[in-house]
């Protein structure tokens, strides 16, 4: 690792990290806010990147579920950009990961991020999913039903099972959701997105959900229908949101020809040049951090 010193964040890192978050996204980074829930989890790491007294780098290794772990706030400062810190940090995580945990290790990153694809890549990382992200701003139209979704109940969870075991775009998704640029596995947290009112169907069966929300925003974070059916239901997901005081909603299909003609026939905005992209690799034991 050089002369950089790796270690978990401590409280008394939180300033560190707030100047070193403020260079990113034009102040809008997320981190601090993360920053005690990061700090307060044991099964995971929040990591911070020294040299001397400078944070220089940070990340965090998350375990979302068993044999779940998830890759996520890789930042860099600016000023020491071009030192190989990202490279480092990210094989630290991943070196990391095959120490303390099992299962699958995973993270999105943009399309445009090349460099992030080539170090995926050396690092036994596989490009499983590509996804179109899209958002919908409107009012809401007086005119359209939006009773058309009701609420999953738990005697019908077996039958959702079914249904999604059956279904080849849940294989195609490798059975994942997305929220906020991360990715979760469905069929473990089944009975807790029913209990959290999170599961609807849409027109009778002919379509399923799964609806999240927060800050006057919602995510449309799953959705599976036959593909003649996406346009109407995309246009009634929108519709209901909004008719519910959600005035944006956002989601993030796989990145095919159908999804994108459907989102655009509904009247979602389509990002084209910043999908995003899924890579996953199995966890392994590895040798001792060599820090």
């Amino acid at each position: 690792m050089g002369h950089f010193h790796f270690r978990r964040a401590r409280p008394e890192d939180e300033a560190a990290v707030r100047a070193l978050s403020a260079h990113i996204w034009e102040g809008e980074d997320y981190v601090p806010e993360r920053f005690h829930d990061w700090l307060a989890d044991e099964t995971g790491q929040f990591t911070v990147v020294y040299d001397g007294d400078a944070l220089v780098a940070l990340g965090k290794l998350t375990e979302l579920g068993p044999g779940e772990w998830w890759l996520e706030g890789l930042r860099v400062h600016p000023d020491h950009r071009g030192r190989g810190l990202a490279r480092q940090l990210h094989n630290y995580a991943v070196q990391l990961a095959g120490e303390i945990g099992r299962g699958v290790l995973r993270f999105s990153t943009a399309s445009s991020t090349k460099a992030t694809h080539k170090l995926a890549e050396t690092t036994g990382f596989r490009l499983i999913n590509r996804r179109l992200p899209a958002e919908k701003e409107i009012e809401a139209d007086s005119h359209m039903d939006t009773t058309v979704f009701t609420v999953v109940k738990p005697a019908d969870l077996p039958q959702l099972r079914r249904r999604l075991d059956q279904s080849d775009y849940f294989a195609a998704c490798h059975g994942l959701m997305e929220h906020r640029w991360k990715l979760w596995e469905i069929l473990p947290r089944l009975g807790q997105l029913q209990a959290d009112g999170r599961l609807y169907w849409w027109r009778n069966q002919a379509g399923f959900i799964i609806f999240m929300t927060g800050e006057g925003r919602g995510s449309l974070s799953y959705l599976d229908a036959a593909a003649a059916d996406w346009p109407e239901l995309l246009r009634h997901v929108a519709a209901w949101a909004t008719a519910a005081g959600i005035h944006k909603v956002q989601t993030k299909p796989l990145a095919t020809r159908e999804a994108r003609q459907a989102l655009v026939a509904a009247g979602w905005q389509v990002n084209d040049e910043r999908e995003l992209w899924l890579y996953e690799r199995p966890l392994e034991a590895s040798g001792k951090l060599q820090l």
